[in-house]
Parts: structure tokens; C-alpha cells; sequence
């Protein structure tokens, strides 16, 4: 089982999310309700990973990693 709670000894809490298939991270909740979003998409050979930031999550922005089939960085896209 994985936590779904971190509690810090300052008293903050994040809440972390994770798909209920696979069991892959997609998300950290902040104290103060900010989202953080992750996602994996592999493909023939390439990995893209995604991570949108909180101002983010409904829009495009994202930060995107692609990486080959042995796990090295071939392309970064920023957000614009």
C-alpha cells in the first residue's frame, strides 16, 4: 500500500494521488490546495513524461521529458 498522506513535523499535510491501475504517481495536493500534476506515456521506444505545475493543470503548459528506451533525455519542451 502507498501513503496517500505526508505530514511534515511542521503539521503540513500533502495529500498524493496515484492511478488505481498501474500505481503511478499523478499527483501531489499541497496544504494549500495547490495540484501538481504527473503523467507517463510511453511509445515504441520513447518514454514522454509530463509534469504540470498548479497555474497549469487546465491548460496546455506542461513540462515534457523524452526519453529513449534506455532511459536517456533525448527532448525537453517547456511550457510557452
Amino acid at each position: 500500500m502507498q501513503p496517500t498522506d505526508v505530514i511534515l513535523a511542521s503539521g503540513r499535510q500533502y495529500q498524493v494521488h496515484y492511478d488505481d491501475n498501474t500505481g503511478a504517481l499523478t499527483g501531489v495536493t499541497t496544504p494549500t490546495l495547490a495540484v501538481h500534476e504527473f503523467s507517463r506515456v510511453s511509445s515504441l521506444g520513447v518514454d514522454r513524461l509530463v509534469y504540470r505545475p498548479p497555474s497549469s493543470v487546465r491548460s496546455t503548459a506542461a513540462y515534457i521529458q523524452y526519453r529513449d528506451s534506455i532511459g536517456r533525455v533525448v527532448q525537453v519542451d517547456l511550457p510557452l
